[in-house]
């Protein structure tokens, strides 16, 4: 997914609620479909399906999710050169 810089902070809503229902996950806005390879064990290669521009970006890892643990994001950034 594609995070939102702000100052200090990278961001991307993973939920959203009002009166008439919730939503959870990643919104389509800031996804970006990829494929992945495993290489070895806790190694993969990824690749996505579309040129990604400049940014920060993160795989969001659901796993977890509950009263005893948290979702995390693993955060990269991406230049291009020129």
């Amino acid at each position: 997914m594609q995070l939102d810089v702000k100052s200090n902070t990278r961001e991307v809503t993973v939920s959203q609620a009002n009166a008439f229902g919730a939503q959870s996950g990643t919104m389509d806005k800031a996804a970006r479909a990829f494929t992945y390879e495993k290489i070895a064990p806790g190694v993969y290669k990824v690749t996505p399906q579309q040129d990604l521009k400049d940014g920060e970006y993160g795989f969001y890892n659901a796993a977890g999710l509950g009263p005893s643990g948290g979702a995390k994001i693993f955060d990269f950034g991406i230049k291009l050169p020129g």
